[in-house]
C-alpha cells in the first residue's frame, strides 16, 4: 500500500509507555498515517472512540488498570451489531499462548512483537487492509 492509502485512516494508539507510544505514533506518521490519536489506557481510549470512530487500533497488551483483554471486551461488547468491529493490532513484549488464545476469541489481529519497526508495522497494516479491508470502509479506498 503506498502511503496515499493511509493519509485518510484513523488509528489510535493505545500504550501506558510513553516512549513507546511515541515512538509507534512516529512510525505511523513514517509510513503516511495523518489521523493518530493517543490514549495511555483503555479507559481514556474507550472514551476517544465514543467521540469518533476509528479504522484501526493499535494496543499495549500489558495496561493498567485495565488490561487489553478487557478493553478489548468492553470494545467489542459496545460496538453496535449494525457496524463494523474495528480492527485492533496488539503490542506485545512476549507472545503467551494463553493470552493469544484469548485475544483470538475476541477477534484481534495477529499480534506485534515489540520493539516496534518501521516494516514490521507496515507489513501488518497491509495484512489487514488485503484480508480485512470491508471493515470501517477502508477496502480500496485511496
Amino acid at each position: 500500500m503506498t502511503k496515499v492509502f493511509f493519509l485518510k485512516r484513523r488509528i489510535l494508539v493505545v500504550e501506558d509507555n510513553s516512549f513507546i507510544r511515541s515512538t509507534a505514533v512516529k512510525v505511523l506518521r513514517t509510513i503516511g498515517v495523518r489521523h493518530i490519536t493517543e490514549a495511555i489506557d483503555g479507559t481514556s481510549a474507550l472514551r476517544k472512540i465514543a467521540a469518533q470512530s476509528q479504522h484501526l487500533i493499535v494496543c499495549d497488551i500489558e495496561m493498567q488498570p485495565m488490561n487489553d483483554l478487557e478493553f478489548l471486551k468492553i470494545l467489542r461488547a459496545s460496538t453496535p451489531a449494525d457496524q463494523p468491529v474495528v480492527p485492533v493490532k496488539f503490542l506485545t513484549s512476549h507472545a503467551e499462548s494463553e493470552i493469544v488464545l484469548q485475544a483470538k476469541k475476541l477477534g484481534v489481529d495477529p499480534f506485534l512483537v515489540k520493539p516496534i519497526s518501521q516494516v514490521k508495522l507496515k507489513e501488518r497494516l497491509d495484512w489487514i487492509i488485503e484480508r480485512r479491508g470491508d471493515i470501517c470502509g477502508i477496502a480500496g479506498q485511496a
